[in-house]
């Protein structure tokens, strides 16, 4: 090909590629509200769904009581192994009091917490190749129903008022997993404190009557700073800062919060 064929092509590409993105441009700047509502309506799902799905998660709406008798109960102290990950995953426990920490240890040994589980859920369900998923430890004193996984998934399947309410509460694990994986990746370590401090509030809190909130579940900055991924020096410079603006409030190892809302970013 001549060169000044070469060039007549060129420039006729470089004529396309110019109409092609003044189109696009022309496309974009019509329907920019549209965008723009679009991510609006996203960013506000996301806020409420951050809001309501906290890591400690519960299922008491779920009525377990008529299968404890396939199983056996018992009663641990805070900081016991329930299972660890690799284990044959030949039991599920039903969570009836207390809280269990769902997590994972990377090889240099430091924790990454996964969920919360609290009343009413069930743990050990998830494994993988037969083997369990997590490591399960008691974050309080705790009562469990140890029943064997093949018994479990044929009571489940078996009776029509259980599926629906594992299903949803399947469901709301997945979900919470999620949004708590997005917290993670794309906000920052102030924002996660805020937000795991706002459901403490809201899930272990005694309100008193001028409307502030006492939380009264005990833990530790190391426990926050292995929740939402960060390290303990930064959870403890966080929460001072919030002490000098009024957001929290200690009282000895308790924290109360004046206001539960003002806790929240603005979004």
């Amino acid at each position: 090909m001549a060169l000044w064929e070469q060039l007549e092509s060129w420039i006729l590409l470089w004529k396309m590629g110019n109409s092609f993105l003044k189109c696009s441009a022309e496309v974009i700047f019509i329907y920019q509200p549209f965008w723009d509502k679009m991510n609006l309506v996203l960013v506000m799902g996301v806020v409420a769904m951050l809001r309501e799905l906290s890591p400690w998660l519960d299922n008491t709406d779920c009525d377990w009581s008529s299968v404890y008798q396939y199983g056996v109960e018992k009663t641990i102290d805070v900081n016991e192994t329930i299972y660890s990950v690799g284990q044959q995953a030949s039991d599920v426990y039903i969570i009836k009091e207390g809280r269990v920490r769902l997590f994972h240890t990377s090889s240099d040994g430091r924790e990454k917490a996964l969920l919360i589980m609290c009343g009413g859920t069930v743990i050990g369900d998830s494994n993988l190749h037969g083997n369990y998923f997590e490591n399960a430890i008691t974050a309080s004193k705790t009562t469990y129903i140890k029943m064997e996984a093949s018994l479990f998934a044929s009571i489940v399947s078996g009776k029509e008022d259980f599926l629906p309410q594992y299903t949803a509460f399947l469901n709301r694990k997945a979900q919470t997993l999620a949004i708590l994986n997005l917290l993670g990746a794309y906000y920052d370590s102030e924002t996660r404190i805020r937000y795991t401090m706002f459901h403490l509030a809201n899930q272990f809190g005694q309100p008193s009557e001028e409307g502030a909130v006492k939380i009264l579940m005990q833990f530790t900055q190391q426990e926050l700073a292995d929740l939402i991924g960060t390290s303990r020096v930064t959870v403890a410079n966080m929460i001072n800062s919030f002490v000098h603006q009024g957001l929290i409030e200690k009282e000895g190892r308790s924290y109360i919060i004046p206001s539960v809302e003002n806790l929240l970013p603005v979004e």
